[in-house]
């Protein structure tokens, strides 16, 4: 599956299309919170549980699949299988667990 990466030259070019959509803001909002959790923005410390915490308690899919499992490997947190259920649990229900999913199968 080849899929087209959105430059800063595409967002420019549609800003205004996109500032004008009713949910504008919200939308903006998690795409910036998008990339900081991605370390797009600052350096990322992957030790940092209260980064990933905020982000996935802000039902932030990515904070919350990066949570479970920094949970379960004991990877820069401590090793919590209680924690990994529950932020696993909650990554699972987000609509965009369900699309990488369905694009996984083909």
């Amino acid at each position: 599956m080849n899929k087209k990466s959105l430059t800063e030259r595409d967002i420019f070019r549609h800003f205004e299309k996109i500032s004008e959509a009713p949910d504008a803001v919200e939308r903006l909002r998690k795409f910036i919170l998008d990339l900081a959790v991605r370390g797009k923005l600052v350096e990322q410390d992957p030790t940092d549980e209260s980064a990933y915490r905020k982000a996935a308690e802000q039902g932030f899919y990515l904070a919350q699949n990066n949570l479970w499992l920094s949970f379960l490997r004991g990877d820069g947190l401590p090793q919590d299988d209680v924690q990994a259920a529950i932020w696993f649990r909650r990554a699972a229900e987000q609509p965009s667990a369900t699309r990488l999913c369905r694009a996984s199968r083909g």
